[in-house]
């Protein structure tokens, strides 16, 4: 008897703390803007390809809705530092548009370490860097050579 109650004890803590995790994350604080910026190369290269010759990065991303129920998206937004004849190549063959960008979700491009920008951007590019599991939008730095983007997944 003494072996069934401490279990049973046991299995009500379990339960308690399990509770106590699953109301923590449903309704948590933790915002986008409170993710930490990562550097790593890989994730990008992944999910956008190698056509985009990443010297150095500064990103964040997360889940969008509720991970513990159903299927979800990613976002993922933050600047790409690329080689610079790579965005001249850019500059040069595209139909680059000059863009306004709001700078949403805790990005910050003060991380980048510049001052001023000069955001241009192409709809079919994007498109065509972001590829069928993404939607969202590249900008180009005309003044400095860094890539802004936003995009989520399908």
């Amino acid at each position: 008897m003494k072996k069934f109650i401490i279990k049973f004890i046991s299995v009500l803590i379990a339960i308690f703390f399990a509770a106590k995790i699953y109301v923590f994350f449903i309704h948590s604080d933790i915002t986008p803007a409170a993710v930490e910026y990562r550097t790593d190369t890989e994730p990008l290269v992944k999910r956008f390809g190698s056509e985009i010759p990443i010297e150095t990065c500064c990103w964040k991303g997360g889940a969008i809705g509720r991970v513990n129920f159903g299927p979800t998206s990613v976002w993922l937004k933050g600047f790409i530092f690329a080689d610079e004849d790579y965005i001249d190549y850019i500059f040069e063959e595209s139909d680059l548009m000059p863009a306004e960008i709001s700078f949403e979700k805790g990005i910050d491009p003060e991380i980048t370490g510049f001052e001023s920008f000069e955001w241009y951007t192409d709809g079919e590019l994007s498109d065509e860097i972001t590829g069928n599991d993404y939607w969202g939008n590249f900008y180009f730095d005309k003044i400095n050579g860094v890539i802004y983007f936003d995009v989520e997944s399908f």
